[in-house]
């Protein structure tokens, strides 16, 4: 039978998790089992590379990087600061090149830079989105994904 992990991100400041939750999924029973908890700041948003080495979330005004292990534990290997609001969103492109992160509260997006080994680059660039009135109630709306050629997200 092949083993499956699932990695949930949650909230944090309430005390009742840590971060991101790693279960054992098992596909004949259903059921999802707890192995452990990792420590991370309100990951309230989680999402693995393409090539399935590594888990990137969001995390109390910035991002962190964890490389997968062979039985899906998480190792963190770098995290940067973004300097805006918390992040929410978080995405990967295709390549493993970039990592996309948005807020609620701030209208910004994030583009940092990985490294070949899937950390994170000291570099990075911002937008700010301003809204006007129009986009702003069109934001009520259910997100859909956005497609280009290099990844896709829901930001």
């Amino acid at each position: 039978m092949k083993k499956y992990v699932a990695y949930v991100g949650s909230y944090s400041y309430t005390g009742k998790a840590k971060g991101i939750t790693i279960f054992d999924v098992d596909t004949e029973r259903g059921s999802f089992h707890k192995r452990q908890e990792v420590e991370v700041d309100n990951a309230s948003d989680v999402i693995a590379s393409s090539d399935g080495r590594m888990l990137y979330a969001v995390e109390d005004y910035g991002v962190v990087a964890f490389r997968i292990l062979p039985d899906g534990g998480l190792v963190r290997v770098s995290s940067r600061k973004v300097n805006g609001m918390r992040p929410h969103h978080i995405c990967v492109d295709r390549e493993g090149k970039y990592l996309y992160t948005s807020g609620y509260h701030d209208g910004k997006l994030t583009i940092l830079r990985l490294e070949p080994d899937g950390t994170i680059a000291p570099s990075w660039m911002r937008f700010t989105i301003r809204a006007s009135a129009r986009l702003r109630s069109a934001a009520r709306e259910p997100t859909l994904p956005a497609r280009s050629p290099r990844a896709t997200c829901a930001l």
